[in-house]
């Protein structure tokens, strides 16, 4: 098995460097970012967890690895309950699935443009460009100016769709579920606008970026619909910001 998410590459070991402890939680409780209340410094506090698991081990037995870790280490104490909340349900889109399934080995994809990054000047033709592995998979980043627009490009050669739904919620008002029922690894590219750097209207007020996440989604045969749905939320009661020594 080639190496996926989360640091584990198949022969049972777990590598996450400078990671926010929150990205555990979500792989060890198999929950989205969303789904997790507790302290704000889940997420501004990077660690670095290295542990082995038999070579033999599958998903589930290095997510209970985890959680142990979480207990023994952290001192966590938690609960798992569920309310109904509005979400975009992840779906595939009426006209069929367009996206292509991942090879076995994906390698990293070169962003579109030059592969060199440019930072000085600020000519309408500047390119910022880059590749590598995040926790989502293997991805290429490309931001280029389009009219008044910064438009960021972001291309993973080996994604599924939990991973997907992760990505579209960090920049929704609502969680993003996934409902499509597929299990494999596709490649995905999205394109966006960000907030940030918006110019100002007439009030005073940051002009709303277009959106151009559905017509990603559209050349990817998938598809946003509003839902309300039974959430797992896991709450945090008590952890130790501190880890205790090995």
């Amino acid at each position: 098995m080639v190496p996926r998410l989360w640091g584990d590459d198949g022969t049972g070991r777990v590598s996450l460097h400078h990671i926010p402890l929150k990205y555990v939680f979500m792989r060890a409780f198999d929950v989205r970012e969303d789904q997790i209340a507790g302290p704000a410094w889940l997420e501004t506090d990077f660690f670095d967890i290295l542990a082995t698991a038999p070579k033999s081990s599958q998903k589930e037995e290095i997510s209970a690895m985890l959680r142990n870790m979480l207990v023994d280490r952290f001192k966590l104490v938690s609960h798992m309950d569920s309310k109904t909340s509005p979400v975009y349900a992840l779906t595939v889109s009426p006209k069929g699935l367009r996206m292509k399934e991942a090879p076995e080995t994906p390698a990293p994809p070169e962003p579109e443009g030059p592969e060199t990054v440019k930072i000085a000047g600020s000519g309408e033709n500047k390119t910022i460009s880059s590749h590598g592995q995040s926790v989502f998979g293997p991805y290429a980043y490309s931001a280029t100016k389009e009219g008044q627009d910064m438009v960021i490009t972001t291309v993973y050669s080996s994604m599924t769709m939990p991973g997907l739904s992760t990505f579209l919620t960090q920049s929704s008002d609502h969680p993003v579920v996934d409902m499509t029922g597929l299990k494999g690894h596709y490649e995905i590219t999205i394109r966006w606008v960000p907030q940030a750097g918006r110019p100002i209207d007439a009030d005073g007020n940051a002009v709303p970026p277009p959106d151009l996440v559905p017509e990603s989604l559209d050349k990817l045969g998938l598809k946003l619909v509003r839902q309300d749905v039974k959430i797992d939320k896991l709450t945090i009661d008590h952890i130790e910001r501190k880890p205790t020594e090995n």
